[in-house]
């Protein structure tokens, strides 16, 4: 037997190729406490605790309310220490009813409701469908179904509809829904005792969503960021303590979502519906290279339901409106077709828009921000708030900004030329004019961006000065627009050209 230091005993795993013996069994066991963490990719950790009533010698003990999900060979047990309490076997129990036609054969007889979107006369008023009693199967995909009289006929009627439209009203007798975990132990003694659980578990996922509501003047910002927290499993954690991993650890196998049984839900519950919390900043803490997020109370995971939980605000963000024109992100935009002096111009294009909020350790917002989407809002005159735009972000750790592209503008627009083109055996030379057009009321300032398709380019010229100097492959000019007004800018690139 293996002992350790902490307060509790890893349990000795002993497999046995003999027979076991017949061992006392008990009821299926409810966790006492679940703590759940989650993470992106789909999958998660859970920390089950039960309170166990051994008796002395071999026995069989059923841990209960466990997802479909379980990765049985991730199954992580610990006893208090001292307990001397053996495993000798563990087996993954199944539902009693582990598909749709076993759960609607010990169901026929009974009462259930129909999905009907239909004008079928037979529902109740009001609502989408109507109760019937379940009468038998066809063929695996049909139910035969009888409504009673008084619904607009005189005698009860009989109707075949699909299996998939019935939802049961109650559960059969004795039916165990959820998957257990099936123990043979050996106890020294009487006892009891809390064992702790611990197995990995996919179907389960959260990603991030935030907020950001811009001032009347554009000059700040307040933002919300909410956890959504998806359970796609046919179990529902109740009453959880539930934390969220920012990040992406490696796993050697994708966690799986087992679709087949998802299907069996349509037949006990209607569509997952979605709790939200109110705002309570979750703590988060550095984890390895990962960072994590515990959330201030326990909540419920209803199982195929999404639920919302506070994340993070922040209020007062200095933010910064920024209009972009990259007309070919990639590469160098060259008419080789004109070699000479002929003109060569792009269509007019409408400029990109973004705003970028400050993320800094002693700013307003200074938490690291996990992957998610974030919509930004605006009032409009009546102060009524409307999307300006959405975008997804990646990670994002403190010091670097929250860049959201909101879209393209509609007043600022811009056009590309190509003035000039030189082509000998020994150079490549091109020059640009871009002009841009701004018919809004105010002043704006306008990034454009050349793309140069290999480090061998070079800036000869240009009628502004490139910010940051010349970058490998990359040139970005700041040029002011006025207001109802428009500006141009000009520069020649080359390269030489090796023999």
């Amino acid at each position: 037997m293996l002992h350790a230091h902490s307060a509790f005993r890893y349990l000795t795993l002993l497999w046995v190729g003999l027979v076991l013996m017949a061992l006392p069994a008990q009821a299926a066991q409810a966790p006492k406490e679940v703590h759940v963490t989650l993470y992106q990719q789909g999958s998660s950790v859970v920390q089950a605790t039960y309170a166990l009533n051994l008796q002395s010698g071999g026995q069989s003990v059923v841990l209960g309310g466990l997802p479909e999900t379980l990765e049985a060979n991730s199954l992580f047990l610990q006893a208090p220490s001292g307990s001397g309490v053996q495993l000798l076997q563990h087996q993954l129990k199944e539902p009693t009813f582990n598909s749709t036609e076993a759960l609607l054969k010990a169901s026929v007889g009974q009462s259930v409701w129909v999905n009907d979107i239909t004008q079928n006369p037979m529902k109740e008023a009001g609502k989408a469908g109507y109760m019937a009693t379940l009468k038998a199967l066809y063929g695996g995909a049909y139910a035969l179904v009888e409504v009673p009289a008084g619904k607009g006929q005189a005698a009860p009627q009989e109707l075949l509809v699909n299996q998939q439209d019935v939802v049961l009203r109650h559960l059969p007798p004795a039916a165990e829904m959820n998957y257990g975990l099936q123990l043979q132990l050996n106890s020294p003694k009487a006892q009891a005792l809390p064992l702790k659980a611990l197995y990995l578990a996919g179907g389960l996922a959260w990603d991030a969503a935030y907020q950001v509501v811009l001032s009347p003047t554009l000059a700040t910002a307040a933002l919300q960021g909410w956890a959504s927290l998806q359970n796609n499993t046919q179990y529902s954690f109740i009453n959880a303590q539930v934390q969220l991993l920012a990040g992406e650890p490696k796993r050697v196998n994708a966690p799986q979502v087992y679709y087949a049984m998802a299907k069996r839900a349509n037949l006990m519950m209607a569509d997952g519906a979605s709790e939200a919390m109110g705002m309570n900043e979750a703590a988060h803490e550095a984890m390895g290279d990962y960072y994590l997020y515990t959330l201030p109370a326990p909540l419920n995971l209803p199982a195929q339901s999404k639920v919302q939980a506070g994340l993070l605000q922040a209020e007062a963000v200095p933010t910064t409106v920024r209009y972009t024109f990259d007309p070919n992100p990639g590469y160098l935009w060259l008419g080789y077709q004109h070699n000479g002096d002929d003109p060569l111009s792009q269509p007019r294009q409408s400029v990109a828009v973004s705003i970028s909020l400050a993320h800094e350790a002693k700013g307003p917002l200074s938490k690291p921000l996990p992957a998610g989407v974030v919509r930004v809002l605006q009032p409009d005159s009546q102060g009524r708030l409307q999307l300006m735009g959405e975008d997804r972000i990646g990670h994002l750790p403190v010091g670097e900004a929250l860049r959201v592209g909101l879209g393209n503008a509609f007043d600022v627009k811009a056009t590309k030329t190509q003035t000039q083109w030189k082509n000998t055996p020994s150079l490549e030379e091109a020059t640009f004019k871009v002009v841009l057009f701004n018919e809004k009321d105010v002043a704006v300032s306008v990034q454009v961006v050349e793309t140069l398709s290999d480090p061998s380019w070079s800036l000869v010229y240009s009628t502004s000065k490139p910010q940051g100097g010349v970058n490998v492959g990359r040139l970005v000019f700041s040029e002011s627009v006025p207001a109802h007004g428009q500006s141009t800018l000009t520069y020649r690139v080359k390269r030489a050209i090796k023999k």
